[in-house]
């Protein structure tokens, strides 16, 4: 659905990297800088996974998927009167110069209700919201070649809240959702999906 890839690629994955690079998470790192730093195998190396142990790991038909570098590892939530969107990324770096994204996108109407137990299990409804999706991407992103979200269409998803500290502002759950790329025609099956202790930023 593309209001989902919307939220993916805007809410997510500008909004993350600023949360992933403020003080909250203990780096100033610039995400550009970060981006050109993929391609350096020294500076990689010095990416360690995050302390606090923020990750996001599941299996894309088939294989596995694991992010576990705090520099790519964020979310982004933003909340108005009646409204409320988050967003959720992971990139796990596969060499120094490719990488692979999971990004996941949930909407609804009352953020009081998002709490441990909160699930999503439609891609869309009458009103365009208490929806979710989520998307994929792989690539030479350091180059610029594959710089956005890879699947444009969610035909199944199931998203659920295992635990959220609104006042530290950190979420966990599972998920799992069907997704496919028009453009190739690939269908992206991604089963056994977890993120833990993700932090987030309100907008």
């Amino acid at each position: 659905m593309r209001i989902l890839k919307f939220l993916c690629c805007i809410l997510l994955t500008l909004s993350i990297f600023s949360s992933c690079s403020s003080d909250d998470s203990g780096t100033d790192d610039d995400p550009l800088e970060m981006s050109e730093d993929m391609g350096d195998d020294d500076a990689m190396d010095d990416m360690d996974t995050d302390s606090s142990g923020a990750s996001l790991t599941a299996t894309v038909n088939g294989n596995a998927f694991n992010a576990t570098i705090q520099e790519f590892i964020g979310a982004s939530i933003a909340e108005q009167s009646g409204f409320y969107a988050i967003a959720l990324f992971g990139l796990e770096i596969v060499s120094s110069n490719n990488a692979k994204g999971i990004a996941l996108a949930m909407a609804g109407f009352d953020f009081d209700t998002v709490i441990a137990g909160k699930e999503w299990t439609m891609v869309q409804s009458d009103n365009g919201l208490e929806i979710a999706g989520g998307g994929y991407t792989e690539g030479d992103i350091a180059n610029g070649e594959n710089d956005d979200i890879d699947t444009e269409e969610t035909t199944e998803v199931f998203i659920r809240i295992t635990s959220i500290d609104k006042e530290n502002r950190i979420i966990s759950g599972e998920f799992s959702f069907i997704s496919s790329d028009e453009d190739t025609g690939t269908i992206y099956n991604v089963t056994d999906g977890v993120f833990t202790n993700i932090p987030y930023d309100m907008n």
